[in-house]
């Protein structure tokens, strides 16, 4: 039986499981967007739930098409250092715990995913968050480590389930921020190339953007900063196998949402949440739809410079 996968987003990862094994996936996602006190460093907790309907089309004509219910979550332990003025190093270490459960199926699997290393450079600093003005773009690149769990036969686990990719990620990453007084901009652009596993599978290269407008209502000691924004993503479909450029005919997404969020920071921590409303879809060809896509955040900014 033919393997088929959706396969996704910012770090996700054939079989005979399902009927079809089509499901859904991490698509969505934030990156650092607006901060306030840009020059600080942090460290925080970041966890992540999307939620998926999938269609697994029946292999005979006297059976069923069944749907599941796949879900994704995942807890990321990060952090942001500056070196100095200009240049900055961050750390994702992810945990996921993913399921997809059917009438006739119910199977998890969790455990660490791949460690993502990130470097980045001011190109341009017009300002600061205190200034009336600020114009701030960063550019830089990031590696995925493959770190996650992966189990080692594909005929037994879904690749898009397993927490770790098994293979490399190199990314090129790029924001551009934007503000007057208490209104502003903030844009990401992020591309990944990824590389063949082990087993000869490779996840297709993303191509990920959000453009987030926010207004930033501050106190003596507090700032409050609600968001609405645009993103998108498109992957290519996945290699089968790598070495024959062999396509998974049924991965591959197209996804634009709608974004609302909301920040809230003091001198020292910070609580971004966000949520995401799929506008446009086309994932694991049309078997898959999106239901939840969430995003919290929670920040603990270690020093400030000035």
């Amino acid at each position: 039986m033919k393997n088929f996968i959706l396969s996704v987003v910012f770090v996700c990862i054939a079989g005979n499981t399902l009927a079809c094994d089509a499901c859904g996936c991490s698509a969505g996602g934030m990156g650092f967007g607006y901060i306030p006190l840009q020059k600080n460093h942090f460290v925080g907790l970041s966890y992540q739930y999307n939620s998926f309907e999938t269609t697994h089309p029946a292999l005979f004509e006297n059976e069923n098409d069944e749907l599941s219910l796949d879900k994704f979550r995942t807890v990321i332990a990060w952090g942001r250092f500056y070196i100095n003025d200009r240049l900055l190093v961050s750390g994702f270490v992810p945990f996921k715990v993913n399921s997809v459960v059917s009438p006739t199926s119910d199977y998890r699997v969790n455990g660490l995913g791949d460690v993502r290393l990130q470097a980045m450079y001011t190109l341009i600093q017009r300002g600061n968050s205190m200034s009336v003005k600020q114009f701030r773009w960063l550019s830089g690149g990031s590696l995925n480590l493959p770190t996650g769990k992966q189990d080692e036969n594909t005929s037994t686990v879904l690749p898009n389930l397993q927490p770790g990719t098994g293979g490399y990620g190199f990314e090129i990453n790029n924001q551009i921020t934007w503000r007057r007084y208490n209104i502003g901009v903030t844009t990401e652009v992020n591309l990944l190339a990824n590389t063949a596993n082990t087993n000869d599978y490779r996840f297709g290269n993303e191509v990920a953007s959000n453009t987030v407008v926010f207004y930033r209502i501050k106190r003596e000691r507090i700032s409050v900063i609600p968001q609405l924004g645009i993103a998108q993503l498109h992957r290519a479909k996945d290699l089968t196998y790598a070495s024959t450029e062999t396509v998974n005919a049924l991965s591959g997404i197209q996804l634009i949402s709608a974004i609302a969020g909301l920040s809230v920071y003091t001198q020292r921590f910070g609580v971004r949440m966000y949520a995401q409303q799929p506008m446009h879809h086309s994932l694991s060809d049309g078997y898959t739809k999106p239901i939840h896509l969430a995003n919290l955040q929670l920040l603990y900014l270690l020093t400030s410079k000035k």
